[in-house]
């Protein structure tokens, strides 16, 4: 199984928010985890205002060790600038939404682990599948 991770799952785990458990749960039943660049990007930011910001970035590097990080090549850059079936939708969502379509062209057995609404309202008429969470 193939997993997209969207930042909103994995800051709930660097953050020790209620549903890491879910998340770390979903992420130790997978044998892909893909997520874009702009993930790293976005957690970088998120963790240098949290007091304990070293922590956060060991954490985030053991956690992602083998994780395949995709570009946002000019393939997704055009998806994530066109329309998505829900708007409003924040152009990081469109870019993460943009690079779980192309990634479900090579991982067929693809689903998306978010905790964004904006996200999960796009999964299902865009074709994508949402991860299994167990809810604790």
């Amino acid at each position: 199984m193939t997993v997209y991770l969207e930042t909103s799952a994995l800051l709930a785990v660097l953050f020790n928010e209620p549903s890491a458990p879910a998340v770390v749960d979903a992420l130790n039943k997978t044998d892909n985890v893909i997520t874009s660049v702009l993930t790293f990007i976005e957690a970088k930011r998120a963790s240098s205002r949290y007091p304990q910001k070293l922590m956060v970035s060991g954490l985030l590097e053991n956690l992602s060790i083998r994780w395949n990080r995709i570009p946002i090549d000019e393939t997704i850059q055009k998806i994530a600038g066109d329309p998505f079936p829900v708007e409003p939708l924040r152009t990081l969502d469109a870019i993460h939404l943009a690079s779980a379509l192309e990634m479900i062209k090579i991982f067929p057995d693809l689903t998306v682990l978010s905790l964004d609404k904006r996200i999960l309202d796009n999964l299902e008429p865009l074709g994508l599948i949402k991860a299994e969470m167990a809810h604790r």
